[in-house]
């Protein structure tokens, strides 16, 4: 009979290590689920607009993360105004806001969304140069 008892002890010491490994297993799928959040938004994306005053447009906008708020992007470019020129803007699950802020004597305001594959940002903003609006739709996508 000890021989047995001694054999089943035996067998449960070695499932332990099983057991852990699927533990680890399944923390490191949930880790992966939750890293495809904003930071996935980095890099270099192709925009393509409609603007009343500039019509149709097509460009590179580089978006980066403040390195403060991972909340906030920056993107440098927007609105074809050059590399270095850059308006930010809150990131919120699914939802883009560019809050009021003055970028080269332009006064920038929208809303956007962003697709759930984190391939596509829409974005609905207004340029105001001091005296008219431009009123512009803008997809970006990688």
């Amino acid at each position: 009979m000890e021989h047995i008892t001694r054999r089943l002890y035996t067998c449960r010491i070695n499932s332990k290590p099983f057991i852990l490994l699927g533990f680890v297993i399944i923390l490191m799928v949930s880790c992966e689920a939750l890293e495809s959040g904003p930071d996935t938004l980095d890099g270099v994306w192709r925009c393509q607009e409609e603007s009343q005053v500039f019509g149709f447009q097509a460009y590179d906008v580089n978006v980066s993360y403040l390195p403060t708020d991972s909340t906030i992007i920056r993107m440098s470019n927007f609105y074809n105004l050059g590399a270095g020129k850059v308006v930010q803007a809150q990131v919120d699950l699914w939802d883009i806001t560019i809050p009021a802020q003055t970028v080269e004597g332009l006064v920038f305001n929208g809303t956007g969304t962003l697709s759930g594959n984190l391939k596509t940002i829409n974005l609905s903003y207004t340029v105001f140069d001091g005296q008219s609006t431009d009123v512009v739709s803008a997809t970006f996508s990688r």
